[in-house]
């Protein structure tokens, strides 16, 4: 299953300009691509209408920037803009840091975790968790409007992902990233979304 670690605020105030410069300066990169929304990346109302028996094939927010190279943390945040999310692809980027979380994470899970994609984004973006009903539907539930999302991935997690959550925290170098992060932007929370 898919899994995909979370830190995340909700502090609307504390994602600048600075801060997003600030932030992807924690983390070492070559080339990284951004993308932008055009309004605020709204995954709830989008999942809601997929589980429609009549859903449009609309599977992400409209962007007016996809996958672009930067390389620059100064341009980058310069394309942050109030009520778009900005959201900074990782995945190809030579990060020795992530890739020094994902092989940590593995190492904790049994090598279970295998890390697919990174993502560090800005501004509003709703986190959602699949959920069940009680006649045994899926839904999906709205957890929070983040402003501020680290995010690193797992495609084929075959373990619980609760444990997920708890291994994380036994992982020096996401502790040390997370606390990286909360001394730019404040307390984050982690969340697990599968």
């Amino acid at each position: 299953m898919r899994v995909t670690l979370k830190l995340y605020s909700a502090n609307k105030s504390a994602v600048t300009s600075s801060a997003i410069e600030k932030c992807l300066r924690e983390i070492d990169y070559l080339t990284v691509e951004v993308s932008r929304t055009v309004g605020p990346a709204n995954y709830f109302d989008i999942e809601k209408s997929l589980l429609k028996d009549d859903a449009e094939p609309v599977a992400f927010p409209v962007e007016d920037i996809s996958r672009m190279k930067y390389s620059n943390s100064a341009e980058m945040a310069r394309l942050f803009r109030e009520g778009s999310f900005l959201k900074v692809h990782f995945t190809r980027s030579g990060s020795r840091r992530i890739g020094a979380i994902g092989q940590e994470l593995s190492q904790l899970t049994r090598g279970l975790f295998f890390w697919s994609d990174s993502s560090l984004g800005f501004g509003p973006c709703d986190i959602t968790q699949g959920i069940e009903t009680p006649d045994g539907e899926e839904d999906v539930r709205l957890v929070d409007v983040a402003h501020f999302v680290f995010s690193i991935t797992c495609d084929n997690f075959t373990d619980d992902p609760n444990i997920l959550a708890e291994r994380s925290m036994q992982s020096t170098t996401w502790v040390e990233l997370q606390r990286s992060f909360e001394l730019i932007v404040g307390p984050l929370t982690l969340f697990v979304s599968f």
